[in-house]
């Protein structure tokens, strides 16, 4: 029996520093990973820019991924022996229209459009703002046999469907701690003794680590939360700073300013530019407060989690992990976070037990998540 053929369409195949900071990279190669997994399917990428191969293929050798690689004009359905997909998913890019329509004209390919983020929000905000919304592509009204998106983006189905005239599926959502697990070995060549894991024995400081580019990712209610525990409980903080990464942008702004001179504790704030993260839990923070609005499911929680690090969050879809506090309840953030500070060390033990079960939740070697890939390829295929 044939295997299924399946493409990932992507620009080209990036290098590793740029999958240690972009979600979407990522995000591909934990995809890929678990299609690869699956004895049935035969994986490729599927490279848009010209002239990439080499460059593509060097990539790849930094992170020892053998996953096929195959230029555009492979696919030119004018050829006499062009490469036949039963499926191909637009990932990172796009095929051109004309292109799909080509193809679909001489064999039954599957196409699906692979949205990753919180399309629905960027629009909104892209409309507000006056920004380029790039994230829907304007193809022919319902030339996608499919849409996938995860499951903390439900909300943005009938969105996507209105505008796309094709049909959402929620598909499962993929996390592996694999270039956390790179790039800590990588700094343990210079230093034997780094670490990112929570000790018990140190004293680090708080970080907020969200984007600050937008309503849905920011800083502003983990700040008020530190605020509101501090007038309560100043002596936590002895020893203590808070550090607001992806900040140094924002420092300038007259709103960002003003917010602070509501605080008594707005000497504990420093703003700083992004960092990774694996250098941010070794030199400077092990604890996480986080906040979110539309986006439970990110990497930072599972990185946080993966390390052992208190994370303070509101996501519903973890609640049963890290140190949860509901929507934008601040005195309950409060709460949390004092509970974290007074007696993470004595719940490390059963912190690290619940931290795997989450990890395993969505790990590429779950067989829920694969079960479940594959039953998403066999109903589109059977369409």
């Amino acid at each position: 029996m044939s295997k299924i053929k399946i493409g990932f369409v992507i620009p080209k195949y990036k290098g590793i520093q740029t999958k240690f900071t972009n979600g979407l990279e990522q995000n591909t190669y934990y995809l890929v990973a678990l299609f690869r997994s699956i004895a049935e399917y035969e994986i490729s990428y599927v490279l848009v820019s010209d002239n990439c191969l080499e460059e593509s293929l060097k990539n790849q050798r930094e992170l020892q991924d053998d996953t096929p690689l195959v230029e555009l004009n492979s696919l030119d359905p004018t050829l006499e022996e062009p490469v036949i997909y039963d499926v191909l998913i637009h990932i990172e890019s796009y095929l051109p229209e004309h292109f799909i329509k080509a193809i679909r004209s001489r064999f039954p390919t599957k196409f699906v459009t692979f949205f990753a983020g919180n399309t629905m929000w960027g629009f909104m905000e892209a409309i507000i703002h006056n920004r380029n919304a790039s994230a829907i592509p304007t193809y022919e009204s319902g030339i996608m046999d499919e849409l996938w998106t995860s499951p903390h983006y439900f909300y943005q189905k009938t969105f996507l469907e209105t505008l796309t005239k094709s049909p959402v599926m929620i598909i499962p959502y993929l996390y592996e701690p694999w270039f956390l697990q790179k790039l800590e070995n990588s700094r343990k060549e210079q230093n034997s003794n780094f670490s990112s894991y929570y000790c018990t024995s140190t004293r680090k400081n708080i970080g907020i680590l969200e984007p600050n580019i937008s309503v849905t990712k920011n800083a502003v209610i983990p700040a008020c939360i530190i605020e509101q525990l501090y007038c309560i409980n100043k002596e936590l903080f002895e020893e203590r700073a808070v550090l607001i990464y992806g900040a140094d942008h924002l420092v300038k702004h007259r709103s960002f300013q003003r917010l602070f001179g509501y605080f008594k504790s707005k000497s504990l704030f420093t703003a700083n530019p992004r960092f990774t993260i694996v250098d941010i839990l070794h030199y400077n923070c092990d604890f996480i407060i986080s906040h979110q609005h539309s986006n439970e499911l990110n990497y930072l929680y599972l990185d946080a989690l993966y390390y052992n690090i208190p994370l303070i969050h509101n996501s519903d879809m973890l609640k049963d992990y890290g140190y949860y506090y509901p929507d934008f309840d601040i005195r309950k953030g409060a709460q949390a976070l004092k509970n974290a500070l007074e007696n993470h060390n004595s719940y490390i033990e059963a912190y690290d037990s619940s931290a795997k079960k989450a990890l395993y939740q969505f790990s590429t070697r779950n067989q829920q998540n694969i079960d479940g890939y594959k039953n998403l390829i066999r109903s589109l295929l059977a369409k």
